[in-house]
């Protein structure tokens, strides 16, 4: 999602063995998240796309960087800022909110019952 495409993007950016990095990429790919594209001559080089199943992580993803950012790094260290490069502005926090808009915590969190009408109380 931060435009890493190839092996060796991969590879460099997180500098991790090789045989681990294949390994992690291969079940990426085995799980629909990622899939290989040949591109060059004859398939001599692959790419890694995300599948609408691996777009779908990014809600997942960007809201676990902002916990972590708050949590483990403070505000006073943040190791970076998202921000829309269309508009330059900084991401909100990634929040759970019903149909109206309105912010939900576990507090207000209910569940129904996929096979009935009834709803389930969650504590």
């Amino acid at each position: 999602m931060k435009g890493a495409r190839r092996f060796s993007d991969f590879h460099e950016s997180t500098g991790i063995a090789k045989n681990i990095l294949t390994d992690r990429l291969n079940k990426l790919v085995e799980n629909g998240i990622m899939t290989r594209e040949e591109v060059g001559v004859r398939g001599q080089r692959q790419e890694y796309v995300l599948t609408d199943r691996g777009e779908a992580l990014f809600p997942i993803l960007i809201a676990m960087q902002q916990w972590g950012d708050r949590w483990i790094y403070g505000n006073e260290s943040l190791p970076c800022v998202l921000y829309d490069k269309r508009n330059g502005q900084e991401l909100s926090p990634v929040a759970v909110a019903n149909e109206s808009g309105d912010e939900v915590t576990h507090h207000f969190l209910g569940m129904r019952d996929c096979g009935q009408d009834e709803m389930l109380e969650t504590d």
